[in-house]
């Protein structure tokens, strides 16, 4: 079922931006608390990391929901068994923070295995005090 598919691309991708300390390094340990947390198919810290208004974009354009998102991990719907990225970066305004980078992934989906080499780019916003991710998109690298 390529939905399948597109919802792992579109979670995975939100979850794995990392950064070095410094300008960002907030951002940077959330973006790994992310990452951990999809690996785990931990959806409490999932929940709580996700905005209510968050959505992602996959690399084959399909939209996902904060909710669609909890009930694929919840439902063992997406397995990420390798992550790896590269070219991290995290920019930081006031309130808002953008994550950008590459990664290469593999796991598996109701679709079957998947693998592949996205850019990804997270936004993160400050809401009553901590950050939350509101918007994850993946483009496919060839």
């Amino acid at each position: 079922m390529r939905r399948g598919l597109g919802v792992a691309a579109v979670l995975l991708g939100a979850a794995c931006g990392r950064g070095a300390p410094g300008p960002g390094g907030e951002i940077a340990a959330l973006e790994e608390r992310l990452r951990a947390a999809m690996m785990a198919e931990d959806t409490v810290t999932l929940a709580a990391l996700w905005a209510p208004e968050y959505t992602s974009t996959s690399a084959v354009g399909h939209s996902t929901t904060r909710a669609e998102g909890l009930m694929a991990y919840g439902a063992g719907l997406v397995r990420v068994d390798t992550a790896a990225l590269r070219e991290v970066t995290v920019r930081q305004g006031g309130d808002t923070a953008v994550s950008t980078g590459i990664l290469e992934w593999a796991g598996a989906a109701v679709s079957g295995p998947f693998g592949s080499t996205v850019r990804f780019e997270h936004e993160w916003v400050r809401q009553d005090g901590r950050w939350r991710l509101v918007s994850s998109h993946l483009t496919r690298l060839p």
